[in-house]
């Protein structure tokens, strides 16, 4: 067996054997185990996290090994599954208390995964926003604090939704059971190939980013944005940003188990942090009201598909 003081010893100046033992002991939902979810949760068994519930019904892509810690060994296997091998292979201590979840977030064990919970990460999918709704409404009913991670191109973001402290609606109503009710019947309009996979993510991304404050958002993601083709389905993401974010949520995971208070946005640029010399304000600026002429672009396909949907 793995001894757990000589495991955690380096850290021992900075974190104290309290807080070594919060970590330890804190059951740490982990909804999502892409770019998000398996960087955070790999972070947490290096820091001596022992009792993480990872969940997602997708399986290990060719293009996700540079972005997420998994192996070309382990490509086409329940991304779930193969988080929580690599955390034993880590820390086999954990056997009994990590566990994988490989049928994802459902309508029917996400009230009980909640429950059994101290802290969850919101990694899931944005095309699968009804389960993130469920996530959230379901911590704010039993008061679980749930930390978002976004990767936009080079920027590591982070929202700490503190459902724990106070009375608050899901997504601090940034987006409502209204919104979500029209997404599922635009989904299920999709899958039944009533809708274009490329209209679909317009629709996505015009009415679900709302937490994601623009002026937050890097020049690069901008540009990505303005200069993305029709018919490009994919989603840009960097393996850098991924693993920022999973450091920015494992402090932020330490501060709340500490009993300090973190702030409720964190937003780290790498590229700008690291260039000598960055955009100015002028260039960002117009860089954004070139991005919103395209998006209000595609809002106009996205309104008329809205107009028309009960027809298709």
């Amino acid at each position: 067996m793995l001894n757990y003081q000589e495991f955690v010893s380096s850290a021992s100046a900075f974190v104290s054997s309290d807080l070594q033992e919060k970590i330890r002991t804190a059951r740490i939902l982990v909804a999502g185990n892409g770019s998000i979810g398996n960087p955070i949760a790999m972070m947490l068994a290096r820091s001596g996290a022992e009792c993480i519930t990872n969940a997602d019904p997708e399986v290990i892509e060719i293009s996700n090994l540079a972005r997420q810690e998994y192996f070309s060994s382990q490509v086409n296997k329940n991304k779930a599954e193969m988080t929580t091998w690599n955390i034993l292979a880590i820390n086999p201590n954990a056997a009994q208390t990590v566990k994988s979840i490989s049928q994802g977030i459902t309508y029917d064990n996400v009230i009980e995964l909640v429950k059994e919970s101290d802290i969850i990460i919101d990694g899931i999918d944005i095309r699968s926003s009804e389960m993130t709704w469920e996530l959230h409404k379901n911590a704010a009913k039993f008061k679980r604090p749930v930390i978002v991670g976004y990767d936009l191109a080079g920027t590591a973001m982070v929202k700490i939704y503190r459902y724990d402290l106070k009375q608050m609606s899901p997504y601090n109503n940034e987006i409502n059971e209204t919104t979500i009710r029209e997404f599922v019947k635009i989904k299920t309009k999709y899958h039944e190939g009533k809708i274009s996979e490329s209209l679909y993510l317009d629709y996505v991304y015009e009415v679900l980013t709302g937490p994601i404050n623009p002026f937050l958002v890097p020049v690069e993601q901008f540009m990505e944005i303005i200069n993305r083709k029709t018919e490009d389905t994919g989603t840009a993401q960097v393996g850098t940003t991924a693993r920022l974010v999973s450091v920015i949520v494992v402090e932020v995971i330490k501060q709340i188990l500490a009993c300090k208070p973190v702030k409720g946005v964190i937003s780290i640029d790498l590229p700008t942090v690291v260039r000598k010399r960055n955009p100015r304000i002028f260039a960002k600026t117009k860089l954004m009201m070139d991005t919103l002429v395209i998006v209000n672009k595609r809002g106009r396909s996205v309104r008329k598909m809205l107009a028309d949907i009960d027809s298709l």
